[in-house]
């Protein structure tokens, strides 16, 4: 999910731009219009039924349980009013909406829209804004949960939005007496105009839901996505909130630790829309370095034991990573010179060769793995960039053409 925030910040200002002139053309502008007609307008959306005007005078989810909804907002303009209806239109309300501007770089544009939604008397739930310096995604939504006055915590990316029985159906996992710290759900997949791109996502991975054992958790991305979850405050206090050096991975993170201590329930049914974006990418320095972060994090934390037969590390970790980074290597190959005798491998100057960097953590990845014959040709390959680059390319075409569905997340 990165500086600032990756996903948002991803944008060049000539594609945020196209996006908001295109978008524009498709509806009118809709601060220009009454709550009613804003949700309205939304709910005639062929893939967005977001419910009728009337259901956000609903009431707080329970008298014993109160939801604080929290969406960091970077750049966001483009999208932060679809976020904030589809808030709006939820069949029980949160108690609140937190937005909070991670030192936004748009001039206000993003603020002064959340601003017209926080001075609309005809909104049925505050709106808070708070503005901090730019510390990235983890950070804006350490800052917003921490202000948060729920017992829940609903995120919100500013580019999804959610349908309206979303935290309505969530919270039914909240018991008092019960030990649940988490509570997620599939989800739907749209691209930059709102247009339905893959239905109930998580169908269509290689990764099993919901995460029944660790080995599911530490192998496989998690694929538990923050707009689709419900998480008790409690339980982000205690296993230490978003871990700061993360602009990636960074839920993965917070939800395996969380997975590890409470009880998760899944819901098998899209509650939420995710918002891919066209230039979206796994392959971008701050996502694959997260994830190099992240993966030293996990073998220093999931320590393969012989006595006990866990081989965390070797059997899980070192895989997943390993397949990983064999694709930000090439991916990183085809941004380069074609030329064979501009690709450096090894140390690279002064530390900085990206090439070099990631060679070296899928040497190591391998060598974790205590690798079979396959594992020692492809680190055999991978030391020459040039032939490697046309196998890995052919090897992924070929693997396109063989699969049912692609995989319709970026980072996998």
């Amino acid at each position: 999910m990165p500086a600032g925030d990756e996903r948002a910040g991803s944008h060049s200002t000539e594609s945020l731009a196209t996006s908001k002139a295109v978008r524009d053309a498709r509806f009118p502008r809709l601060l220009d219009l009454s709550l009613h007609a804003r949700i309205a307008l939304l709910r005639r959306s062929e893939r967005c039924p977001i419910s009728s005007p009337s259901s956000y005078t609903g009431t707080i989810v329970s008298a014993g349980v109160n939801i604080s909804a929290v969406i960091p907002l970077y750049n966001g303009a483009a999208f932060i009013g679809d976020a904030l209806d589809s808030v709006i239109a939820q069949t029980c309300l949160p108690m609140e909406v937190v937005v909070v501007d991670d030192g936004s770089t748009d001039s206000g544009a993003g603020e002064r829209i959340v601003k017209a939604y926080q001075y609309d008397v005809s909104i049925a739930l505050p709106v808070r804004f708070m503005r901090k310096e730019n510390g990235g995604q983890s950070s804006a939504r350490n800052y917003g949960i921490s202000q948060a006055r729920g017992d829940l915590i609903a995120l919100l990316d500013q580019d999804d939005r959610w349908y309206p029985e979303h935290l309505e159906i969530l919270a039914q996992s909240f018991e008092p007496s019960s030990h649940v710290g988490l509570s997620y759900s599939n989800l739907d997949v749209i691209d930059d105009f709102g247009n339905m791109v893959v239905e109930r996502a998580l169908d269509h991975l290689h990764s099993p839901q919901p995460k029944t054992s660790l080995a599911d958790c530490l192998g496989k991305n998690m694929y538990i996505l923050p707009s689709a979850s419900l998480m008790a405050k409690s339980a982000w206090e205690d296993v230490g909130g978003f871990d700061q050096r993360l602009s990636g991975y960074e839920d993965d993170d917070l939800f395996l630790r969380i997975w590890c201590r409470y009880g998760v329930v899944y819901v098998d049914r899209p509650l939420s829309q995710w918002r891919i974006h066209a230039v979206s990418s796994s392959w971008t320095p701050s996502m694959w370095k997260s994830g190099l972060v992240y993966a030293e994090k996990l073998i220093a934390e999931y320590p393969d034991d012989p006595s006990l037969q866990q081989f965390y590390v070797r059997d899980y970790i070192a895989p997943r990573f390993f397949r990983h980074f064999l694709g930000v290597y090439s991916s990183l190959l085809e941004q380069g010179s074609q030329e064979r005798d501009e690709w450096r491998v090894g140390q690279g100057e002064g530390g900085q060769d990206n090439i070099a960097r990631v060679y070296d953590a899928i040497e190591r990845f391998g060598r974790l793995m205590q690798p079979a014959l396959a594992v020692r040709s492809i680190l055999l390959l991978a030391g020459h960039p040039w032939l490697f680059s046309r196998v890995y390319r052919m090897a992924r075409g070929l693997r396109r053409l063989t699969s049912r569905a692609r995989d319709p997340f970026p980072r996998a």
